[in-house]
C-alpha cells in the first residue's frame, strides 16, 4: 500500500470545492457560497478563514478581508496606520 505526502493529501470538502463557514459553520461552495479572507500580505501566512457574505457583513468577495485583520476602532488592515484609539485595536 503507497503512503501519500501530506501535500498530497486533500479531504472531500477540498475536492468538491466546499467548506464551512467560519462563523455560521453551515457547509457552502467556495467562490458561489463563501468567500475565503485573502489577508495576508508581507509574506505572512494566509489567513484563508471562509465567511459567508451575509455572516461578514456583506463584505465578501474578491480582495475581501475578514475582521480579524481589521483595526476595530477604524477599520484599516494594520494597526500601525490606526489614528483613532491607543493602535492596539487591531483584532
Amino acid at each position: 500500500r503507497r503512503r501519500l505526502r501530506s501535500a498530497e493529501w486533500s479531504c472531500s470538502d477540498c475536492r468538491q470545492g466546499r467548506s464551512r463557514c467560519f462563523v455560521c459553520g453551515a457547509d457552502g461552495v467556495i467562490a458561489v457560497d463563501l468567500f475565503r479572507c485573502e489577508w495576508g500580505g508581507g509574506g505572512a501566512r494566509p489567513c484563508g478563514k471562509m465567511y459567508h457574505a451575509e455572516c461578514a457583513a456583506g463584505a465578501g468577495g474578491p480582495g475581501f478581508v475578514c475582521g480579524l485583520h481589521s483595526c476595530a476602532a477604524c477599520g484599516t488592515r494594520e494597526a500601525r496606520s490606526c489614528d483613532e484609539g491607543d493602535g492596539n485595536g487591531l483584532v
